[in-house]
């Protein structure tokens, strides 16, 4: 069984080239439909999930398996997907059989199998990821390889260059970068730089050896070269024309910054922090003073001063920042558009001329919920957001989680969609990707083994006697993670021996398993993994007592049969694990619970699995 698994890697990177959004996902009792910028209903919640529109397709999974409709949803490729992904630059990502292609919009293979990824860099060209883990660069149009897919990595800087890493033959360490323009040609080889960082407005770092470094244009020539020196080091990239650096005299550190001759144009020991530069001004803080605001020749810009200037310093021509810790929004002159009255403005800024804010203090409100005012400071939403689209109003309206509900509100702060509460009881649980392991022990109480009588005695579960097994009860209904269909599982240990598990943040070592089209026993959840070495220990199961679990009464179109399998140490091989079995029980799977792991976000309105 496998115990630990990684997130998959190869979902296509969606990025939108002028797209407009003209309809709007939704999610009902567990169902996935479409509203316009009115509210109202355009295609019904009939489907188990689906994706956005993009180029006027959304692929959308009616049962099992993905399909594409169109945006008065009809099916204009038929579902016959495990998984699929929105149409970019007329290419879609598609699994079938857990293996992945690219289809075009007649739904027929547009690229080679061996590529499992496309990242397009602007309308017409993209990285191309392939099945080894090679990348490179295509024309889209033509669907001509422009770069080879020879390169470890390939990175797009958004200056018009492609930093590559290493070539397959491991020439070159993996830290030596070249540059090459998206027409394929270098514009610095390797070897020719120890490392490269990535372009800012124009210009990068560079380390030639391990003492000196420099700054090199788009063209890669270089503009200056320095020598290391523990008295100033070059500590951040360059914004408008200069560099943050950290100066050191014999008494003491402090910041300044130094320019594109390689001068260091301010270097006053005085100075203790300062901002990147941005729209022509940053921020800096002398000893025992707050911040001030200054333009490109360090002259003080405005009279208002800051205790603090979270995020970054000026976007757009705006800057938020904090005095007598409440926050406000600045514009470059240093005129106050928002005044300090809130407690948190959310670091996207200012989006089409709104901000979203959070006030402790309100009484209405947990402290942890954002409203949303304009630049005159008119609050238009009530502090009742707990997250949001953080791409602002599209089309005059804001996707946003409300009282655990996905909502859609527009510019006036009226909600002109929002998930209702459920209409039936129970929802069944029906996946598209292996769910996490569930099965944690610090949760769940230990019993004598048997039911308990309300008077405390036991009566009839009769689990095996001296055995230690795995019961899955079909006849013990019960509900998985409070909204979907479910059963009882028991774990039994009618032995006189304690035994022994290894344990994650005191979730077992157990999953489900399913038998797949071959008669194979899949694994259809998965273990996540833990970084901290704290998380993972043994815990025990006492001599005639049992845990309780519940696990859920998967739907889907493939009908099979389901186990669950634990790993544990028997006494007869203390140091080695063992694996026992569940009873089999009669189930439903989609094709993609046998492979697919999804990433993991912290809170997906637009999924409807997010309350699991």
């Amino acid at each position: 069984m496998k115990t630990v698994l990684s997130l998959l890697s190869t979902l296509i990177i969606q990025l939108s080239f002028g797209q407009t959004k003209t309809l709007y996902t939704i999610v009902q009792d567990g169902k996935v439909g479409y509203i316009n910028n009115t509210g109202a209903v355009v295609i019904k919640p009939v489907f188990h999930n689906g994706t956005d529109f993009s180029e006027g397709l959304a692929a959308v999974r009616p049962n099992g398996r993905y399909g594409y409709i169109n945006e008065q949803g009809k099916f204009v490729i038929q579902p016959e997907f495990d998984l699929a992904y929105g149409f970019n630059n007329g290419l879609a990502l598609v699994y079938k059989n857990g293996q992945s292609y690219f289809i075009d919009k007649t739904g027929k293979a547009a690229l080679p199998a061996v590529y499992n990824e496309v990242r397009p860099i602007n309308p017409r060209k993209a990285i191309l990821t392939t099945q080894s883990k090679k990348q490179g660069l295509i024309d889209m149009v033509t669907k001509k390889l422009i770069i080879d897919t020879v390169f470890r990595s390939i990175h797009y800087t958004w200056s018009g260059i492609l930093k590559a890493f290493n070539l397959p033959d491991n020439k070159y360490p993996d830290n030596i970068n070249a540059l090459l323009d998206t027409n394929g040609n270098y514009i610095v080889p390797f070897e020719k730089h120890y490392t490269i960082n990535p372009f800012f407005e124009g210009y990068a770092r560079v380390k030639t050896d391990s003492i000196t470094e420099g700054v090199i244009d788009t063209t890669g020539q270089l503009v200056f070269t320095r020598q290391n020196a523990n008295n100033a080091i070059i500590a951040g990239e360059f914004h408008n024309g200069y560099a943050k650096m950290r100066l050191r005299s014999t008494e003491k550190s402090y910041a300044g910054y130094i320019n594109l001759k390689g001068e260091a144009v301010l270097n006053d020991p005085a100075v203790e922090e300062v901002t990147d530069f941005s729209n022509g001004r940053a921020f800096v803080r002398r000893q025992n003073q707050n911040y001030i605001l200054v333009d490109r020749n360090f002259k003080q810009v405005g009279t208002n001063t800051y205790d603090k200037i979270p995020g970054f310093s000026f976007r757009n021509g705006y800057a938020i920042v904090e005095k007598n810790k409440e926050v406000g929004i600045i514009d470059t002159n240093g005129n106050y558009l928002v005044q300090p009255a809130y407690s948190e403005i959310d670091y996207v800024g200012i989006v089409d001329g709104y901000f979203f804010f959070k006030k402790y203090n309100d009484y209405n409100i947990s402290g942890n919920r954002y409203g949303v005012a304009n630049l005159k400071g008119s609050v238009v939403i009530n502090p009742v957001i707990e997250s949001f689209d953080k791409n602002g109003f599209i089309n005059g309206i804001i996707k946003a989680l409300v009282n655990d509900k996905l909502t859609y509100l527009n510019k006036k702060g009226n909600i002109i969609w929002q998930e209702k509460e459920n209409t039936s009881r129970i929802i069944p649980l029906n996946l598209d990707y292996m769910n996490r392991g569930y099965f944690v022990t610090y949760l769940l109480p230990k019993h004598p083994t048997g039911n308990l009588n309300s008077d405390g005695t036991v009566s009839s579960l009769h689990f095996p006697n001296k055995q230690f097994s795995i019961i899955i009860d079909t006849l013990a209904i019960d509900t998985f993670a409070h909204h979907y269909a479910g059963y009882k599982l028991y774990l039994s240990n009618t032995t006189d021996d304690i035994i022994r598990f290894e344990a994650q943040d005191s979730r077992l070592y157990m999953d489900l398993q399913a038998q797949n089209e071959k008669g194979e026993w899949i694994d259809i959840e998965y273990l996540p993994g833990s970084k901290c070495g704290n998380s993972y220990r043994q815990v025990t199961l006492e001599p005639n007592t049992y845990w309780q679990f519940k696990i859920p009464k998967y739907q889907g179109e493939f009908s099979t049969k389901i186990r669950a399998a634990l790993i544990y140490y028997d006494k007869t091989s203390p140091s080695e694990e063992s694996v026992i079995y569940s009873n089999i029980i009669n189930g439903k799977v989609n094709p993609a619970q046998f492979w697919f792991i999804r990433n993991i976000y912290p809170i997906d309105a637009m999924s409807p699995y997010y309350k699991l």
